[in-house]
């Protein structure tokens, strides 16, 4: 019998603090916090925090990231993606906090991508759930930040 054993060390995010973000005009946007507690496992000697959009107009300053594109055996799994860089931020094992860097400019939906030196894993497909059932009525319930964090702008 062959025996396997598997480590596992990339970030793994499972949910976020807040799913909606209303993002009122810059007058009213004075006292408004934006803070970002993401909740996750393995928050392990984390290299870099990235905000991605569903629209690229939705943040100044847009760049195209490729943190794995040099080592051969991560640059296909760990493609490249477009986003911005989040400067400052804290984590312990289990959370995740920083602030926005720039509001945002228009609706949709901005993930959160979290990388290590094993690699990397966004919000989005880190919070989803594996629906096992084998009830014939069972509804797979999912987390609402599987798409991402909402943006609403007013």
């Amino acid at each position: 019998m062959t025996e396997y054993i598997t480590f596992y060390a990339k970030p793994k995010p499972i949910d976020v603090g807040k799913y909606t973000f209303i993002v009122v005009t810059p007058e009213l946007s004075a006292g408004q916090e934006y803070d970002i507690l993401i909740k996750g496992n393995l928050f392990l000697e984390l290299r870099n925090v990235y905000l991605s959009a569903s629209n690229l107009l939705m943040f100044d300053n847009i760049s195209l990231f490729a943190p794995f594109s040099s080592i051969k055996n991560l640059s296909a799994k760990y493609i490249p993606f477009y986003g911005i860089k989040i400067n400052c931020f804290d984590y312990t094992e289990n959370f995740l906090t920083f602030k926005l860097n720039q509001l945002p400019k228009t609706s949709g939906y901005m993930d959160v991508v979290i990388e290590n030196e094993a690699g990397y894993e966004k919000l989005s497909t880190g919070s989803l759930v594996p629906f096992v059932s084998s009830y014939p009525g069972a509804i797979n319930y999912q987390k609402p930040c599987t798409k991402g964090i909402r943006v609403i702008k007013n």
